[in-house]
């Protein structure tokens, strides 16, 4: 269910949006808020994005969690949203170069 799964059948969602003059990449991970599934996706990144940098996590009152990245000055945030109740990953590059076969 992560980028980095090795499970072929998983699909990812991906989107991507224009804001101001840089693209946003979206990936859904998950359809429900998950612990687990969010720690095997930032485990994933840092696995198989060489020179990424790993920031603050940020943990909201209701137990959602954001871990940022930095990868040559774009950032990459991982989400376990409660409130939206999904796993999923925005950011300033494209991730599937990472991922090949995703």
């Amino acid at each position: 269910r992560h980028l980095g799964d090795s499970n072929q059948n998983q699909k990812i969602r991906e989107s991507n949006a224009w804001i101001g003059v840089n693209a946003m990449f979206e990936y859904a991970i998950c359809n429900m808020a998950d612990k687990e599934v969010f720690e095997k996706q930032c485990a994933a990144l840092e696995k198989n994005i060489p020179d990424l940098k790993k920031e603050k996590r940020l943990q909201d009152v209701d137990d959602s969690e954001i871990q940022i990245y930095n990868l040559s000055g774009k950032k990459i945030r991982v989400y376990n949203s409660y409130y939206l109740n999904e796993v999923y990953v925005r950011s300033d590059v494209d991730l599937m170069a990472f991922f090949p076969g995703r």
